[in-house]
């Protein structure tokens, strides 16, 4: 008794196997990321600090040193590299091996960071230290500009953190939203030296009054406790704005001090107050020399990009529909529309190799019944496959599915040589069931040993270093997969297959319209997943060739075996 054997007896049992194996891998499909090729970039975690004011010295003695000291050591990390600018901003990106998980690899860092934010200055602390994770390349690129030049910069930087920036940050997926030619909003104040001077103030007395008149302010209530007596309700005192200064009028009211002769002085009256970026130092303007600003989308690590994308460019179109009339928004870059095609045009591939496989089974197996075994095999282990795919942490990508078309024809060829032995113990005279189960005392080694064979071909390139064996190690097994799902599948659905639906008795010969409408069907088939590359021509031809084939297959089948037979008698034995 064989292992097959229990299998073959209990046809129920093994078509459940079969079923969850698929439905295991059609669970795991929707949740797989898609990407164009498999991440190579080491896991990034990038730490970003501003010391307004600060030259690029400065700053790197300050703020860029004290953090580096403490992120040095950080478990994983494999080197560091860091920026400091002439305009105080400094950047630290920590990279880590590839075997490292990026979300423990931020906590570490931002530990790190926290042990060196009370070696920083004031003004550090006082704005924070961002940790966050990076990724090199961008996923989305809109250009926000102005029509006609009526709005300037400012205004559409300000326009995209009001209505569009923290709305991209919520959207699951986006790592990091960077807007080119843009910064936080800001508001700055501009005095005149001289002025100062003529009214005896310094700059740091104009500092010290925007500290001490723009900050929240409490109201508190009236007749509230502690107060006692009649009082039946209490009045909440509101203050304007929270105390806080909103806008650039209110700015150029605010009193800074008293002139020489007692009056009062406003900043209107020793410089003004504007609307613009917390940081001049780079600035973008459009094609056609008005000012603009591009908003980068960044996605994280195992985020879907087709998900992604679709998320963002819903939120762009509702963002484009309300700015005002002279504001244009325009997608200058989406690397989800490339990945989309890419992977579009590898699975138009897998199904083309689906189809020519198909014919090729039952061009020469002559045997629609026999044709139906390894078929069955196709979709049980590349659906079976994305289950491991899901759990081995891989993603659907050019290479996982180049893998699954070259497995394709891997995959029936166990389920072949069971046929042909099922087959050839029925022309003994055995029944299905025991032509089944005594092949199968025979196959079993060999099947084995064939796919072990094969998946020793493909598994050692899983193991190659460096990137190269990151970007093969999905594409080799992939394969190794599918072999492995294939083995099992021939080893109980397919001589259960072949117990119930093979008969002894020679098939009729393939005559009327139903195979002509067969082979329109296949001909269809064909021209859907070959119409990316040759054209509509390709139904045409798909139709015309394969309606023609299955018209003529009693003698196409007939002249097969008109061969075979002259073969046979030429043979001297």
């Amino acid at each position: 008794m064989s292992l097959s054997d229990k299998f073959i007896k209990r046809p129920v049992l093994t078509t459940v196997c079969s079923i969850l194996i698929v439905l295991m891998g059609i669970i795991a499909i929707p949740t797989l990321p898609i990407e164009n090729l498999p991440n190579i970039a080491p896991p990034l975690i990038q730490v970003t600090a501003n010391y307004g004011g600060a030259n690029s010295l400065v700053t790197e003695q300050a703020v860029t040193n004290p953090i580096e000291q403490q992120i040095n050591g950080v478990p994983g990390a494999a080197y560091i590299s860091s920026t400091s600018s002439n305009t105080g901003q400094s950047i630290i990106q920590v990279y880590f091996d590839e075997d490292t998980d990026i979300n423990i690899d931020q906590v570490n860092v931002q530990n790190r960071v926290s042990l060196a934010m009370p070696q920083l200055p004031q003004q550090v602390s006082a704005t924070g230290v961002s940790v966050m994770q990076n990724t090199p390349s961008i996923l989305l690129a809109y250009q926000v500009t102005s029509a006609q030049g009526q709005f300037d910069a400012p205004y559409i930087n300000g326009l995209i953190y009001e209505q569009l920036y923290y709305q991209l940050e919520r959207v699951p997926g986006v790592a990091q939203v960077n807007l080119l030619g843009g910064s936080n909003p800001a508001f700055w104040l501009f005095v005149d030296p001289n002025k100062l001077t003529a009214n005896q103030l310094t700059a740091d007395q104009i500092v010290s009054a925007v500290k001490s008149q723009n900050s929240i302010a409490i109201g508190g209530l009236v007749g509230g406790p502690p107060a006692g007596g009649d009082q039946l309700f209490a009045y909440p005192i509101l203050v304007a704005d929270n105390g806080n200064l909103m806008s650039v009028e209110q700015l150029n009211d605010l009193i800074v001090g008293k002139s020489p002769q007692g009056n009062l002085l406003r900043l209107r009256d020793v410089g003004q107050a504007t609307y613009g970026f917390n940081t001049f130092a780079q600035q973008a303007v459009s094609f056609d020399g008005y000012p603009s600003i591009t908003v980068a989308v960044f996605q994280t690590p195992e985020s879907n990009a087709l998900d992604v994308s679709e998320a963002v460019v819903a939120v762009m179109n509702q963002f484009s529909q309300a700015v005002p009339p002279g504001i244009t928004v325009t997608q200058i870059y989406n690397i989800g529309q490339f990945i989309q095609s890419a992977v579009s045009g590898v699975t138009d591939a897998l199904g083309l190799a689906i189809v020519l496989v198909l014919v090729i089974l039952f061009l020469f197996l002559q045997n629609w019944r026999a044709t139906v075994v390894p078929s069955l095999a196709i979709p049980i282990s590349l659906i079976g496959t994305f289950a491991f795919i899901k759990a081995f942490g891989f993603s659907i990508n050019q290479l996982t599915l180049l893998g699954l078309v070259l497995a394709t024809g891997l995959v029936v060829d166990d389920a072949i040589v069971v046929i042909e032995a099922v087959s050839k113990n029925l022309e003994s005279g055995m029944s299905p069931r025991k032509a089944a189960m005594e092949c199968m005392g025979e196959l079993i080694g060999a099947l084995i040993a064939t796919s072990l064979v094969l998946m020793a071909v493909f598994v050692p390139v899983a193991f190659y270093p460096g990137g190269i064996g990151i970007i093969y190690k999905q594409f080799a097994l992939t394969i190794a997969f599918s072999i492995a799902i294939s083995t099992f599948n021939a080893l109980t659905f397919s001589p259960m297959m072949s117990a119930l639906i093979l008969k002894s008795e020679q098939p009729p010969k393939p005559k009327g319209w139903g195979w002509t409408i067969g082979g329109v069907v296949v001909g269809l088939a064909f021209g859907r997943f070959s119409a990316a590359s040759f054209g509509v021509g390709a139904y045409v031809f798909g139709v015309v060739l394969f309606g023609i084939a299955g018209s003529r297959l009693a003698l196409i089948f007939g002249n097969r075996s008109g061969v075979g037979t002259a073969q046979r008698e030429l043979c001297p034995c």
